[in-house]
């Protein structure tokens, strides 16, 4: 059973742009070291944090929190995936922009960009980078050395299940793509080849704090078990 009891990991000494501190943490990526990701939505910056530590060091971005568009800064960064190397892809929501972001750089490069995107994922041997497109009510799937995209769930323009899509999570064994809908109010899992899906968590179109509601569920993922975690949003 889970400790209801939380511990302290990270973001000790306040809301602030310090080492120990934190300013609206929303992506989060725990490596198998057990090595701690953090996206700071309102610091623009990635900060890596070691497993029993309370500092962490800025990866990415500026670690005075400093806005801009050139490629050693982000803005409003979002969410996170942490490859095996520790390169780095950043749902860079404020200049409407993937960037990625290899080991120790100083600054990153634009992977795609994307004026609808909300979070992302990659399978484990980081071939592909699936990532949300709420604008235009799609999943889209990268290669990860670049190229075109495809869609692998939805349909441009929301009329296929798909309305709002945000958290994004791929079961790599069984090849489901698992996606949240901010504003059905839903988790949707998709098969792969498959751009319907069927609803697993959640009511459709009903927001609501009963044990079979959401109300704008944001990020996901499965254990190893197969169960479901679901941040609801509201």
């Amino acid at each position: 059973l889970w400790n209801t009891t939380g511990t302290i990991v990270a973001g000790q000494g306040g809301q602030d742009k310090g080492f120990n501190q934190l300013n609206e943490p929303v992506g989060l990526f725990l490596t198998s070291a057990s090595t701690l990701y953090i996206a700071e939505y309102a610091n623009h910056r990635v900060q890596r944090c070691y497993q029993g530590s309370s500092n962490c060091t800025t990866v990415a971005g500026s670690s005075s929190g400093i806005i801009g568009s050139g490629q050693s800064y982000l803005y409003r960064p979002l969410n996170i995936y942490v490859t095996t190397n520790e390169t780095i892809y950043i749902s860079n929501y404020g200049n409407n922009r993937v960037q990625k972001w290899d080991s120790a750089a100083s600054s990153g490069t634009t992977f795609t960009t994307l004026s609808g995107l909300r979070f992302l994922w990659s399978d484990q041997s980081t071939t592909y980078l699936y990532v949300t497109d709420a604008i235009n009510a799609v999943v889209r799937q990268y290669l990860s050395i670049g190229g075109a995209n495809q869609i692998v769930a939805g349909q441009t323009g929301g009329g296929n299940q798909i309305l709002f899509p945000y958290g994004v999570y791929l079961n790599s064994l069984s090849n489901q793509l698992y996606v949240s809908d901010l504003s059905k109010h839903v988790v949707i899992k998709f098969n792969s080849g498959n751009v319907t899906g069927e609803f697993i968590a959640g009511t459709a179109g009903t927001s609501g704090s009963q044990a079979n509601q959401l109300n704008g569920p944001t990020g996901l993922r499965l254990d190893q078990y197969g169960n479901l975690y679901v941040a609801d949003r509201y």
